[in-house]
């Protein structure tokens, strides 16, 4: 059987009419044979090729048959040709032991070549939700760059090609800003896609910590659990005894991890935390009115405070020594936006090279509830009778 001669009587208008793509050029277009080594996958394309069962089936037909439906291609500017549609069929022959693919060759741009795509693989049935939430972002950001309007009717143009409602479509826009490892969670039914949804408004950082909540939550009472190594911090604060438990509550209960807690509960309960600890904070306020410079040092203590409160481990290590979980943890909870400002004011002084950040930090916010009225009357100590107002003749 002539494989060329019978993928040449396919027209392209036909084909474009299954995408919704308008034909550009006149015509019957014909089918070039173009070299597997000449075809270069589409940039971050969202499809898994997978050889599993219905990669088989195709092998298995292409074997007897051929190529019963071209894929399609554009030009690189670098020589060779980007798949547009195609990738399993280009991997099928492969496997088959074909050197040659038909493809349509077609000048595409950016936004056409990633319409086609998305709607050449979306209607199949076996399509991961971590797939199809790529899908679905990618095909919505091209669709914003032609000039669609935005809202329900773009919406429902994204869903149109599957089948599926603009609320699923936008769910699953949402869920293409999780971490790749609570996709797979997804993916897997670990989540659900309602939870997943929640999860995408979290910053990558506190998605990372809630990847690691599960994961204790999972294995929690293991002996096996390590301490956090945070390590030696500035030797300008205080080293407390850790046998004061005056700071631990006794009705304080935790909110991230409880003894036999569902997932879905720990996943609430962190960002229950954390917009608790940014209110505490008011790091919303700080974020609108700092400078740039104060921006990044007052994100970034509200990262290790996030870390800290949010990430159950049974000890934490705060200036070289072991203190419980429970008790940094309350600490932490008790930070308002004047100790962080006093912290930032403590490094911006210090004349000490701080070896390890990370540290420094945890140290200087644990201790700031204690120290920091101290810290200030020592400084109002030093303007009025250590020289400075003095010398000035204000008092």
């Amino acid at each position: 059987m002539n494989k060329t001669g019978s993928a040449t009587k396919v027209k392209l208008n036909s084909f474009d009419d299954l995408f919704g793509i308008e034909q550009p050029q006149s015509g019957i277009e014909q089918v070039q044979e173009i070299a597997l080594t000449e075809l270069h996958g589409f940039k971050e394309h969202p499809f898994k090729v997978l050889d599993d069962e219905k990669m088989q089936e195709m092998i298995g037909s292409i074997r007897e048959y051929g190529i019963l439906m071209p894929g399609i291609a554009r030009p690189m500017k670098g020589g060779g040709y980007e798949i547009i549609a195609g990738h399993r069929r280009k991997y099928a022959c492969e496997m088959v032991g074909l050197s040659t693919i038909p493809m349509f060759i077609r000048n595409y741009t950016d936004d056409e070549a990633t319409i086609i795509m998305v709607d050449s693989n979306i209607q199949r049935e076996d399509i991961l939700p971590s797939e199809k939430s790529k899908a679905y972002r990618m095909k919505y950001d091209a669709m914003k760059h032609q000039g669609s309007k935005a809202g329900g009717l773009t919406l429902g143009e994204l869903g149109e090609a599957a089948g599926e409602s603009a609320k699923t479509v936008q769910r699953y826009i949402w869920i293409s800003r999780l971490a790749d490892e609570l996709l797979d969670m997804v993916d897997t039914k670990k989540i659900g896609i309602i939870q997943a949804v929640d999860l995408s408004f979290l910053s990558e950082v506190a998605q990372q910590w809630v990847l690691a909540v599960i994961s204790e939550n999972q294995t929690f009472g293991s002996s096996e659990i390590e301490t956090q190594e945070v390590g030696e911090s500035n030797p300008n604060y205080t080293k407390y005894n850790k046998t004061d438990l005056n700071y631990i509550e006794e009705s304080y209960i935790n909110p991230i991890i409880q003894s036999g807690s569902e997932k879905n509960d720990v996943i609430d309960d962190v960002q229950k935390c954390i917009e608790l600890i940014k209110e505490n904070i008011s790091y919303n306020h700080h974020m609108k009115y700092d400078s740039y410079g104060e921006k990044e040092l007052y994100d970034e203590l509200f990262q290790v405070i996030c870390e800290v409160v949010c990430v159950r481990r049974p000890t934490i290590r705060v200036a070289g020594e072991e203190y419980p979980y429970e008790l940094v943890k309350s600490r932490f909870l008790k930070l308002e936006s004047g100790h962080l400002e006093y912290v930032i004011d403590c490094m911006k002084n210090t004349t000490t090279k701080i070896t390890n950040i990370k540290a420094y930090i945890i140290t200087a916010l644990y201790n700031a509830t204690t120290t920091i009225n101290h810290f200030y009357q020592q400084e109002v100590n030093h303007d009025m009778y250590g020289g400075g107002w003095c010398k000035k003749d204000i008092i």
